[in-house]
């Protein structure tokens, strides 16, 4: 192809509109998802399916999730209630489980909400299994008896 004659202009190819409308609206679609996926995995109530009580306001782990084997296993109740964990079948005593109130003032006077257990050496559950774990809250509020108290169940995985 010959040289153009100096001075001229050179032509250069146009990117037809049609595929620049196409690029972009990937690029946006790509980015939405990213954003999404990012949200949904750093989102802690966010609990990837589990349809979990109004009672309950954070599970940990998160359901079904990946969790390392010594992973704090509870719950974040609702202000106003008391809860019981079971953990792979163990009944977790009330003394090692750890009793938290929340940070704000409003939940400061029905204490704790916060039920936590961490496995570790003399507990009954010293680790856990590394393939699906499930735990069972049994909660009722704290203004009433035993007899109205509900059980929700929720599983992860350990590694």
């Amino acid at each position: 192809m010959p040289e153009p004659p100096i001075g001229a202009a050179r032509i250069r190819p146009v990117m037809p509109t049609r595929i620049r409308i196409l690029l972009a609206v990937l690029t946006v679609t790509a980015l939405a998802i990213f954003v999404g996926a990012y949200r949904a995995n750093n989102d802690p109530s966010a609990n990837s399916s589990c349809a979990q009580p109004r009672a309950i306001d954070l599970l940990y782990p998160n359901c079904n999730t990946l969790a390392f084997q010594q992973a704090q296993v509870g719950v974040d109740m609702a202000p106003g209630y008391t809860a019981d964990l079971t953990v792979n079948g163990e009944v977790i005593p009330d003394d090692q489980i750890e009793h938290r109130a929340a940070e704000n003032a409003v939940d400061a006077r029905v204490l704790p909400d916060l039920f936590l257990f961490t496995p570790g050496s003399g507990k009954v559950i010293e680790r856990l299994k590394a393939e699906t774990n499930c735990a069972k809250v049994t909660y009722h509020r704290v203004d009433a008896n035993d007899g109205t108290a509900t059980t929700f169940t929720w599983c992860w995985r350990a590694s």
